[in-house]
């Protein structure tokens, strides 16, 4: 394909080149983009042990972790998208004939023009669907009425709104803007944390959320306008050839959707089971760690995730020992990353702890704010070898991420009813110990016989 953007502006080129470095630019705007995510769970955890009461802290987390329900009307397809347009984009560049060139591109309108219906509609049934069911777990607790009335509602209703547009970063993504795409959620990050954190300074309590929510709307809208033209092509029909949802899509979204829900059973939910099983001071110590977990992992994982794209792409093109390559560094150095994270945030909680600081308090005890990063480690070094076996617009990981959330929901009903917030922490860290060895297992079957199979049919 041609550099000339006017001409083809759904697919940005793609040059196909050898690795040489640990870190690209890829990476540092992919790194810096989960740095920021990284800042505003840790300030907001510092700001929110600060100024909120114990029990508003315990609200705060419960409403982050409902704000993440917006992920359950994606149902996968974000994910998809990547891997659809990455492949279709793929194509077009290697194609030998303006007829395939053509047709790529046809596809890749089609995917576009069906994920923006596909999310205006999800952005409407968050909003209803969503809202209620907020409103109905909210108001059966005990204070819940300083969030039923105002802070949830806002909330849902900001969050329906960034729901329509997130089809729009999959897109870009797949089409080859990385770096793009990256700046912009680094500066989703940073606007954000400013209004969330502005509005807590102020005292507004459990509205900051909201309104951290809206302080990002501006930015998206421009982001989309600045791409007004890339985006434009999919106001055009699909005339050459389409992408068929039911046929070709639908079987590997159900699969991702029923991974991500698992997903968000297993940590998300923790803090809404704590709340109904302990009390909420505990529920929000719990909330708090697991933040600064996935903070952390989430930092580690923009080494591989920035390069999922690119792992598409080898795919389509065979090159299997670049795959490898590819996947053991940038493995490595997220594993490496996330371990350094953990230790040094444990490290500051400890020298916390020791020095009496009332902030201490808002956390779990070491023992068990250390059970809990161990636990997160392991499951985020299984992050390269699902997004390897995913970039094969294949999902493999669904029943063991169920049977994952299965065991370890019930875990921590069991342990945390015996031994309270350790007892949460212990059944993270035992259910983990038992996933890793089986996804290892899983990873190294799928992606001998895949190949094999793709070597055949070459």
């Amino acid at each position: 394909m041609t550099a000339d953007s006017s001409q083809h502006p759904v697919v940005k080129p793609v040059r196909y080149r050898r690795v040489a470095r640990w870190f690209d630019a890829e990476i540092l705007f992919g790194v810096l983009s989960k740095f920021a995510s990284a800042i505003y769970g840790l300030g907001s955890v510092i700001l929110v042990g600060h100024f909120l009461s114990p029990m508003q802290q315990g609200f705060f987390f419960s409403l982050m972790s409902f704000a993440t329900l917006s992920m359950l009307v994606d149902l996968g397809l974000n994910t998809a998208l990547i891997q659809f347009t990455s492949h279709e984009c793929a194509r077009a560049d290697a194609a030998t004939t303006d007829e395939e060139r053509d047709e790529a591109r046809s596809r890749l309108v089609s995917i576009g023009r069906f994920a923006m219906r596909w999310f205006c509609c999800a952005s409407v049934a968050f909003f209803v669907v969503g809202g209620i069911g907020g409103e109905l777990f909210f108001v059966s607790l005990p204070g819940g009425e300083e969030v039923v009335w105002g802070p949830w509602p806002l909330l849902a209703a900001a969050i329906a709104c960034d729901v329509a547009l997130l089809p729009a970063w999959s897109l870009l993504e797949g089409a080859g803007y990385v770096r793009e795409v990256y700046s912009y959620r680094t500066g989703r990050m940073i606007f954000l944390a400013l209004g969330t954190w502005t509005v807590l300074a102020l005292g507004g309590g459990l509205w900051a959320l909201a309104f951290g929510y809206i302080a990002v709307f501006p930015l998206s809208i421009s982001m989309a306008l600045r791409h007004r033209t890339f985006f434009g092509q999919y106001f055009a029909p699909s005339v050459r050839g389409r992408v068929s949802w039911l046929n070709e899509m639908m079987p590997l979204q159900w699969r991702l959707a029923g991974s991500w829900l698992a997903g968000y059973l297993t940590f998300w939910s923790t803090t809404p089971i704590c709340m109904k099983l302990l009390d909420p001071v505990s529920a929000g110590r719990i909330g708090m760690a697991l933040s600064l977990a996935m903070g952390i992992g989430s930092v580690g994982d923009a080494l591989v995730m920035v390069k999922f794209r690119q792992f598409g792409t080898l795919v389509v093109l065979r090159r299997w020992r670049e795959l490898d390559r590819l996947a053991l560094r940038q493995g490595l150095a997220a594993a490496a990353l996330t371990l350094m994270g953990s230790v040094c945030v444990f490290l500051s909680a400890a020298i916390l702890d020791a020095l009496g600081d009332p902030f201490a308090q808002r956390l779990p005890t070491l023992p068990t704010l250390a059970t809990i990063f161990v636990a997160n480690l392991l499951l985020h070094a299984t992050v390269p070898m699902v997004a390897y076996l995913r970039a094969h617009k294949r999902e493999p990981f669904l029943w063991p991420s169920v049977a994952l959330t299965v065991v370890m929901v019930s875990t921590i009903i069991i342990l945390g009813a015996l031994d309270g917030e350790f007892g949460v922490a212990m059944a993270y860290l035992i259910t983990s110990a038992l996933y890793v060895p089986g996804a290892v297992v899983l990873f190294t079957y799928c992606r001998r016989a895949w190949h094999r199979a793709m070597r055949h049919d070459g």
